[in-house]
């Protein structure tokens, strides 16, 4: 329990982090997109820092951890921009999204909770 109320409060942290970037200076995300046409050197730094600061928090499980803390990263990262995700968004890209009670959610999102329970409840023998 520890472990996930460390990653919660990081991925709050980061995410507040990362739009006082963007807001000011959005020149760590303007470089050459060279991975899948979209992700850019800092996306794949942050994807890393995610993975050691998981790995740090429990050594055996915490980059279990890796689809659930990027999803809460964008959900407070909407928080802290006061925005929610419009069909526009990155984060739908080809997949697009659905309605809920007005609520557009995109599917990527369906697809990083289900990934964090599907890695979380993998038990390894050994």
């Amino acid at each position: 329990m520890n472990t996930l109320i460390i990653l919660v409060v990081f991925c709050f942290f980061y995410a507040h982090g990362e739009w006082y970037l963007l807001k000011n200076n959005p020149l760590h995300t303007s470089g050459p997109k060279w991975f899948l046409g979209h992700f850019s050197t800092y996306h794949i730094f942050m994807f890393f820092t995610f993975l050691t600061v998981a790995s740090a928090t429990d050594l055996n499980n915490g980059w279990r951890m890796i689809a659930g803390m990027i999803f809460l990263e964008d959900f407070f990262y909407r928080f802290a921009k006061k925005t929610w995700i419009v069909e526009k968004d990155w984060i739908c890209w080809k997949l697009g999204g659905f309605y809920v009670f007005g609520v557009f959610i995109p599917w990527t999102y369906l697809i990083l909770i289900f990934g964090h329970f599907a890695l979380t409840s993998i038990k390894f023998v050994g």
